[in-house]
């Protein structure tokens, strides 16, 4: 490969997936101080409104959030942080239960931090500058001819480009094309989404002791169940043993416990979704004008937001590759071998995340209860939680006496015929930014 861009000739780039990794490079290569530096062109199969449709809340690891504010446009972080704050998470912790929702590990890390986001909200920061994404369009097949890329659609177009980025999920048109045989390992497992009600979300936090403000795992016997809040309830993803006939046929196979029978009452089985699950050996990041980011390149075990994370982080990463060279011959390569170090690791954890969370086996279920009960022996000797835990429980405090001020002035100002005017500021609307922002 040959080539030096300039500004007289832009970089061709097409982009295969409009998914965060997919619009997170494309929004970063279309920044106004980029104009005439690429030409970049989003193809994506689903139509635009199935692509927000498929989302459910994501947990922003503290390198997620680097990675996406280094895209972003300043209007748009604060659109991003406006997001943030709709959803109740204030701190960037962990609660993992067991099956009889006694808490085994509990850690609190960045209070303040919102660090859980609709993917909705994100994909329509992102798409909202990428300008004229093709939806509806599907590719059949990817070529590196050496002088150029060749990308063929199902309607019969033929695209031409310098740069072809594979961001189109784990079953990728690219990566097939790079590694025919290599496909990505079906687990045992498959993940439930289901959004609840903000009476099960109640339940959970009086009746079975869940951190309201945070992320929660309950582990039984060969399934587990991540439940996180939101503005309107809460999400749960259920992970059950496969093969699965259907999601009412889920919780035939679970034990008659607690959270699973809240759970049960509250779903409307006909509105959540299923999910195989499968996992890379390895990442695969690529080869000659063909790049792989995102699930494309190295998808994993769902696990506190490691996947989604990983995408920003690969299309910032790309970005800042494509536009720091002229020489993308040197670059590119050097942009696979960051990659494969960055998401091999990421691999190898969730698998044994996720495999201590099931606790399917009797040697499973030993080593969890030994590893997550020395986290928090450790958590309990450091200092650092029990700091930061007085921290959130007095701001919060205050929250919620401003927020009993405020109904009390407003219903004053109701009965006195007047727009209510609120007095005081509410830590989960309108924290001072110094308070509740890091990004």
């Amino acid at each position: 490969m040959n080539n030096k861009t300039s500004e007289v000739k832009p970089v061709r780039v097409v982009i295969i997936g409009g998914g965060v990794a997919g619009l997170g490079a494309a929004y970063g290569l279309t920044r106004p101080e980029l104009e005439g530096r690429f030409d970049v062109r989003v193809i994506e199969k689903r139509t635009a409104s199935q692509c927000l449709e498929a989302g459910y809340p994501i947990h922003l690891s503290p390198s997620g959030r680097d990675a996406i504010s280094t895209l972003l446009s300043p209007a748009d972080q604060e659109r991003l942080h406006l997001a943030r704050q709709s959803l109740p998470a204030r701190h960037d912790g962990i609660s993992f239960f067991n099956s009889d929702c006694k808490r085994i590990w509990h850690t609190l890390r960045e209070p303040f931090e919102s660090s859980l986001v609709e993917r909705g909200d994100i994909l329509r920061i992102l798409r909202d500058r990428v300008k004229g994404i093709e939806y509806d369009r599907k590719v059949v097949s990817v070529k590196d001819l050496q002088d150029e890329a060749v990308v063929m659609l199902s309607t019969g177009e033929i695209i031409r480009a310098d740069i072809v980025i594979g961001s189109d999920g784990m079953f990728s048109a690219v990566r097939k094309t790079l590694h025919p045989k290599d496909d990505f390992r079906p687990m045992p497992w498959v993940t439930c989404n289901f959004r609840l009600s903000p009476s099960f979300l109640k339940a959970a936090v009086s009746g079975l002791g869940a951190d309201p403000r945070g992320i929660n795992v309950f582990c039984g016997t060969g399934w587990s169940a991540a439940l996180m809040p939101t503005h309107d309830g809460a999400y749960v993803a259920l992970t059950v043993p496969s093969p699965m006939k259907d999601i009412r046929s889920a919780f035939a196979s679970l034990p008659d416990l607690p959270l699973i029978q809240a759970i049960r009452a509250d779903v409307n089985t006909n509105q959540g979704r299923a999910f195989p699950l499968y996992s890379a050996k390895y990442t695969q990041a690529g080869r000659g004008r063909l790049i792989l980011i995102g699930d494309a390149a190295h998808g994993m075990n769902p696990f506190c937001g490691a996947g989604a994370s990983m995408a920003l982080s690969d299309a910032a990463s790309l970005v800042k590759v494509l536009t720091g060279t002229e020489d993308l011959a040197e670059a590119l390569p050097r942009f696979h071998n960051d990659l494969k170090k960055r998401a091999d690791p990421m691999i190898k954890m969730s698998k044994v995340l996720l495999w201590l969370a099931q606790g399917k086996t009797p040697m499973g279920r030993v080593a969890r209860g030994t590893a997550f009960r020395t986290i928090e022996v450790v958590e309990k000797v450091l200092p650092t939680r029990k700091r930061m835990q007085k921290r959130l429980d007095a701001v919060l405090a205050d929250a919620e006496e401003a927020k009993r001020l405020d109904a009390a002035l407003a219903e004053e100002a109701n009965q006195a015929g007047i727009s209510p005017v609120s007095s005081t500021s509410t830590l989960l609307e309108d924290t001072p930014p110094k308070m509740l922002r890091h990004d």
